[in-house]
């Protein structure tokens, strides 16, 4: 089998735990383009701050961000394909969230104003859990209602692992097939909720590239570590979990790497698999 596209999580995936990719991870990826073999990058993070992150790599390609919500290239920063968030269903998963106690974080595609996230208390409240920054000042303060909501990419919640799912739960038991949902928990925050429209997934997004290069599923690798990449990997040819993954990435996963990400898992892995020139 000719493998033509890998697929790369980053957080926990390329990026070892101090948010940086490896030289040796650097290399092979150039490899894999030098071979002719496509590569995209499929994150839960924001563009701004995954085209940030990949700069190493020193070469142009698709970024899926916002769990594949929106696509972009990155030689021009121009959009192309997004999945939004209707604002009805936004703002029902608002108002059930709030009855809670549970503080929204929404992500909007406003890339080109300077900002990617929208939030209606100070960004250091308690209730986001450290999971917005003022490093970069990519975030702005609104309230919340029809008038300044638009192009949502998610709208996310973080807190306990298991509180989130139950209201997960809930949330897609009272509005049936409205949202795609999932909860992560391989991250920095203690547990990271999120709504996207209904196409807003990591496969959908690689899906609607491959076909438009015709590259068949069976010629797919995707490589992931958390729950949000647990679609991606069932539905390519080849699925590797990360060895640092979650149980549920791996119980789907193909492969289970034998290296975790700051040991250069995903290339290890990927050697094994395929056969490159000058490797």
């Amino acid at each position: 089998m000719r493998y033509k596209l890998i697929v790369f999580d980053l957080d926990g995936t390329l990026l070892r735990g101090d948010g940086k990719i490896s030289s040796q991870t650097v290399e092979y990826i150039n490899k894999l383009k030098n071979n002719n073999i496509d590569v995209i990058i499929a994150t839960g993070r924001s563009y701004y701050h995954a085209k940030k992150l990949i700069k190493p790599l020193k070469q142009d390609m698709i970024v899926l961000s916002n769990n594949g919500s929106i696509a972009r290239y990155t030689s021009d920063d121009k959009v192309i394909f997004a999945n939004y968030l209707e604002k009805n269903k936004a703002l029902n998963i608002i108002k059930e969230a709030k009855s809670k106690d549970f503080a929204p974080i929404i992500h909007v595609d406003k890339f080109n104003k300077g900002y990617d996230i929208i939030i209606e208390e100070e960004y250091h409240s308690l209730n986001y859990n450290g999971y917005v920054s003022n490093k970069d000042g990519r975030y702005k303060t609104v309230r919340f209602d029809k008038d300044n909501l638009s192009k949502i990419l998610a709208v996310c919640f973080t807190g306990d692992f298991f509180e989130l799912e139950t209201f997960r739960n809930e949330i897609n038991k009272k509005y049936p097939e409205s949202y795609n949902s999932f909860t992560s928990k391989n991250l920095r925050v203690k547990g990271l909720l999120e709504f996207l429209d209904l196409k807003g997934c990591k496969w959908e997004g690689v899906e609607r590239y491959a076909k438009s290069k015709e590259i068949k599923i069976e010629e797919i690798i995707s490589v992931g570590d958390d729950n949000n990449d647990i679609e991606l990997l069932k539905k390519s040819g080849i699925g590797i979990a990360m060895k640092n993954g979650t149980n549920e990435i791996k119980l789907v996963a193909d492969i289970v790497a034998g290296n975790d990400n700051n040991d250069d898992g995903a290339v290890h892995e990927l050697k094994k698999i395929l056969s490159l020139e000058n490797d």
